[in-house]
């Protein structure tokens, strides 16, 4: 059963900001773990975390790589006599004093900060949820004042064919209200076309979520360092850090020790030799310098994000409080307007009946009203809209229904 209104959108506005706890329920998370799960971005970090998580495999390793087996086969055919050498060695790599400490830095940090990342565009995705949230509102508060200017349309044709009847009106006034029932026809359908491509955008951004409930609720002020994106920063110059440690404790490549056999084969008879070799690479600037500048560079720029993260934060939720506060206002003078527009045409429409008022000058008071109804629901939107981006500029991504939860919207045709 749809909400009819025709005259007054306040009992409708009051209904869509309050609704019983029972229907309290925040969707939020659930459409958000739905957009997620087709997020390729979202997906994408998933795998690199288990790409990462791989490496963890080698620092569990008691040798620094893998091990390798050589062998020989050496054997004289020309000269006084024949003789033949056999030689088969192995070796295994083995790590430098601190490296696989370090290496273990660099795996944990890396883990650390795909995780935040993962948190990071869990909250991009839910921005882009509740943009998409209050565009369905927009359009679905756009088609029920569409309907409502309908509604109200036609009952003023059939006042205006009852004053032609009784003959206190001329037949000519009959073509204003037919226009207005046309123009609201044709509003209402474009504005049900509107309706159902947000509804249906929604849709494909969530998976298959219908806008329809609550949205979410309103959160406590919170600063830059309780944030995933000031978080993923941190994440990023721990790694960084880990890197320039693993960088140090790798001043040379890994050397490697192994053993070896010959055996040796000719007209004297044979012979059979074991040992050990050791390979020990040298350290070169050549090498060394490059890789120590690429690590510095690296946590300079993570040190700069952090920053940069810190101070756009603070701006964006400033700039977001103050739009949450200005919409209040608007919020709260739009209602006012709406209310003294109903009572307006309310009384005209009595006067219009009774014939103390012309056709044309009634429609005039109800596109008056019409404007103040629009302005009411725009300003409603907004609202929740400020509100919901306050919540986005806080980093706060809501993850479970809490008692006495603010009702944003209910977009839904019922």
């Amino acid at each position: 059963m749809r909400c009819m209104f025709r005259v007054t959108l306040a009992p409708l506005l009051a209904l869509l900001m309050f609704t019983p706890a029972t229907a309290r329920a925040e969707i939020l998370s659930r459409h958000l773990t739905q957009a997620l799960s087709i997020d390729p971005v979202f997906r994408t970090l998933a795998a690199q975390r288990e790409a990462a998580a791989a490496r963890g495999v080698t620092v569990a390793s008691p040798i620094a790589g893998s091990p390798v087996i050589e062998g020989s086969i050496r054997s004289n055919t020309r000269g006084p006599g024949v003789s033949r050498e056999f030689e088969v060695g192995g070796s295994v790599p083995i790590w430098l004093p601190g490296q696989r400490e370090a290496l273990g830095g660099v795996v944990t940090s890396s883990l650390a900060e795909i995780d935040q990342r993962l948190r990071l565009r869990r909250l991009e995705v839910a921005g882009a949820v509740r943009e998409a949230w209050w565009q369905a509102v927009r359009t679905e508060r756009d088609w029920r004042l569409a309907r409502d200017r309908l509604a109200t349309a036609r009952d003023i044709q059939r006042d205006q064919a009852a004053r032609i009847t009784a003959g206190t009106s001329a037949p000519a006034d009959d073509l204003l209200a037919r226009g207005e029932v046309a123009a609201a026809e044709q509003a209402l359908r474009e504005a049900d076309a509107a309706a159902k491509a947000s509804r249906t955008a929604y849709s494909v951004l969530t998976a298959g979520g219908i806008p329809t409930g609550v949205l979410e609720r309103a959160v406590p002020r919170r600063n830059s360092d309780d944030h995933p994106a000031t978080d993923a920063a941190r994440a990023s110059v721990a790694r960084a850090s880990a890197q320039m440690r693993l960088v140090k404790a790798t001043p040379i490549e890994n050397p490697e020790i192994g053993l070896f056999g010959r055996t040796e084969a000719g007209a004297g008879g044979s012979a059979e030799t074991t040992g050990i070799r050791v390979r020990i690479p040298l350290a070169t600037e050549a090498r060394n310098a490059p890789r120590r500048a690429e690590a510095r560079a690296g946590l300079t720029e993570a040190e700069a994000n952090l920053a940069a993260e810190r101070r756009r934060i603070d701006a964006g939720i400033a700039a977001a409080v103050a739009a949450r506060d200005s919409a209040r206002q608007i919020a709260g003078l739009a209602r006012t307007r709406l209310s003294l527009a109903n009572e307006q045409l309310a009384i005209a429409r009595t006067a219009f009946r009774s014939g103390a008022l012309s056709a044309l000058d009634l429609f005039r008071i109800q596109q008056l009203q019409l404007e103040a109804a629009r302005a009411s629901a725009e300003a409603a939107t907004s609202l929740g809209l400020a509100e919901s981006r306050l919540n986005q500029a806080l980093g706060f991504v809501p993850l479970s229904h809490q008692p006495g939860d603010r009702v944003g919207a209910s977009p839904s045709r019922t």
